[in-house]
């Protein structure tokens, strides 16, 4: 059974998400994490809750949180760094990195033996966005919660 996420604490984590991240290791002229692309203004249309809800399923595991986390946090990583990050074996780490990638929250490229991965800071920002055109249809207090 998988875990249960809080929403308050995904909400949360990714708002803590907006604090700018300054390049200082990836260089974008090799290709590994190019420039990102400003992401599209969100409409939430079938579309957009298709993309929401793939990204979330990409965000369902909290390895893969600490893996966008971390990679947000030093821009550019190898994946046996990973490994020493995450208190998980490095095989298991490579599997949650294939979710993230295939998701396109991450973006790699297999230089030999080593592996380069980014955070998409674009798809990062579409999340945000698409998570924030719920915000409408979130009432100001759920019906039968208390208000303390």
């Amino acid at each position: 059974m998988s875990p249960r996420l809080d929403q308050s604490a995904v909400i949360s984590y990714l708002d803590e998400m907006r604090i700018p991240v300054q390049s200082t290791t990836c260089d974008p002229g090799r290709g590994c994490c190019p420039p990102d692309a400003d992401a599209p203004t969100a409409v939430m249309d079938a579309e957009g809750e298709q993309q929401l809800a793939g990204l979330c399923r990409a965000l369902g595991h909290p390895a893969r949180v600490t893996i966008l986390r971390v990679l947000l946090e030093k821009d550019v990583c190898v994946a046996g760094e990973l490994a020493d990050l995450v208190p998980l074996a490095a095989s298991t780490v490579s599997q949650h990195l294939k979710i993230l990638k295939e998701s396109g929250l991450i973006k790699g490229e297999i230089d030999g033996p080593r592996r380069c991965y980014c955070a998409d800071k674009g798809m990062v920002r579409r999340l945000q966005t698409l998570l924030g055109s719920l915000a409408p249809a979130v009432p100001a207090q759920v019906p039968g919660s208390s208000s303390a």
